[in-house]
């Protein structure tokens, strides 16, 4: 076995001390065979396989390590390197073995774009690229995993030294055939950690077992996902996000998202923060929702259905609730479908005094006991409900608020009917608030009145 030994020299800067782990060529195996080499700007590895070669380089201002012999990946790297560059092709095949990992103390940059990283099937509960550091900003390149349990793209931002949190850009299609595909974690407590993810058009992300995309924040840092690749869960969520409840808010912009269990799942621990999800490609939803989005604060809770939501076995088409003392809005002209089990098709709820506001047009259909539900609960929030299209449901329109909160429900055009199956077309129950009802479209009621209303106030 051949082996390098560091001089500083070579680098012209005593004060590196670029730690290099071993190795110039390793034995032949079915991994990618690596051989560590110096770059302009610190170490590396060359990489080759017969399904194509490639390299991958670490810099930056400290100590650096690279090793291409551990059993955690075929290249990792250590220390204190601030950016990593690949290209071409590297990939894994052994158990338990990523592709590239990389752990650091300092404020980290990832340029992945054009190289394809891989973990074959027989890489088993392994990472394809781990990235370990205080603020990552990241372009991914391609990045498959095959192997059961295996996960494509995992990235920590831990807070310490330039904390800045974590912006990735996904540039390439992201693939886990039998886990899941993006996770991103922000664990620094005390810091202000914002995460960023955004895709591309035509760059998928896509989980075979597991969710999609995974986001959690531990601090007090805002979370933005712009989506313009289709995001695709065979087993599992499209896309799901948590929070602590001194996080700032949630933005979610997607196109199209399939999934098993729930489309977008967002259910913010937030006391100040609101949630925003916007869906610009058909969203759907198997046993979950197509589309929940909960907060516990002041914030708004809003949705805007612009490409059409549903759920095929599962819950509403879309679930809006504000835990605090926020207000919900739905708006948007796509389609919604509740699930074959749902207690509402579309669900609107606050529990603190938050208005409700729902408009748009578009057909709100599905298994629903309701077309549309909204309750104001908590306080004296009004719910104002300005629909075009039809509704159906057990019954149709069922709205409600206590206190002093008004209650107003208005359909737009002669199209916009109405339609129960087992209950009342439009019901809605107030207490000291007044209630208006004005009504374009015809209202269909099986097994009830077509308009029920009633004040329970003095």
């Amino acid at each position: 076995m051949n082996r390098y030994t560091y001089r500083r020299r070579l680098l012209g800067s005593a004060a590196l001390g670029l730690g290099l782990a071993m190795v110039a060529t390793q034995p032949a195996r079915a991994d990618s065979t690596c051989a560590t080499v110096f770059t302009a700007g610190g170490l590396g590895g060359d990489c080759t396989n017969p399904n194509g070669n490639g390299h991958a380089e670490i810099s930056g201002p400290l100590s650096l390590g690279v090793s291409v012999l551990s059993p955690q990946a075929v290249i990792v790297f250590s220390l204190s390197g601030a950016s990593v560059l690949t290209t071409g092709y590297v990939e894994s095949t052994t158990a338990g073995k990523g592709v590239i990992s990389l752990t650091t103390d300092q404020a980290f940059s990832y340029v992945g774009t054009g190289s394809t990283l891989v973990g074959q099937a027989t890489a088993t509960n392994a990472t394809t690229l781990n990235l370990v550091a205080p603020s990552i900003t990241l372009n991914s390149g391609t990045l498959t995993a095959l192997g059961d349990g295996s996960t494509a793209l995992s990235v920590t931002a831990n807070g310490g030294a330039g904390s800045g949190g974590i912006n990735a850009t996904i540039n390439g299609d992201i693939l886990s055939a039998a886990g899941p595909a993006v996770v991103l974690n922000s664990t620094a407590v005390a810091g202000t950690q914002n995460v960023v993810l955004t895709s591309t058009a035509g760059n998928d992300i896509t989980s075979g077992a597991g969710t999609a995309v995974t986001i959690s924040t531990a601090g007090s840092g805002s979370v933005n996902v712009n989506l313009a690749g289709a995001v695709t869960a065979t087993s599992g969520i499209g896309v799901l996000i948590t929070n602590t409840a001194s996080s700032a808010g949630v933005s979610v912009t997607t196109g199209a998202v399939t999934a098993s269990d729930s489309g977008i799942d967002v259910q913010s621990q937030s006391t100040a923060g609101g949630v925003t999800i916007v869906t610009n490609g058909a969203v759907a939803g198997g046993t979950g929702f197509g589309v929940l989005a909960t907060t516990a604060g002041s914030g708004l809770v809003h949705v805007t259905n612009n490409g059409g939501v549903s759920s095929s076995t599962g819950g509403p088409g879309i679930s809006a609730v504000n835990f605090g003392s926020g207000s919900v809005l739905v708006d948007g002209n796509g389609a919604i479908t509740g699930g074959s089990v749902a207690g509402s098709n579309l669900f609107a709820r606050t529990t603190g005094g938050g208005n409700i506001t729902i408009t748009g047009n578009g057909v709100i259909s599905g298994g629903g006991s309701n077309g549309i539900l909204a309750s104001a609960t908590g306080g004296n929030g009004n719910v104002s409900i300005t629909r075009g299209g039809t509704v159906s449901g057990e019954i149709g329109i069922n709205a409600s608020a206590l206190g002093t909160g008004t209650i107003g429900v208005t359909t737009i055009g002669a199209g916009s009917t109405i339609t129960s199956t087992a209950g009342d077309g439009v019901q809605t129950t107030a207490v000291d608030g007044l209630t208006t009802i004005n009504l374009a479209g015809a209202v269909n009621a099986t097994g009830g009145d077509g308009i029920d209303a009633s004040a329970t106030g003095t």
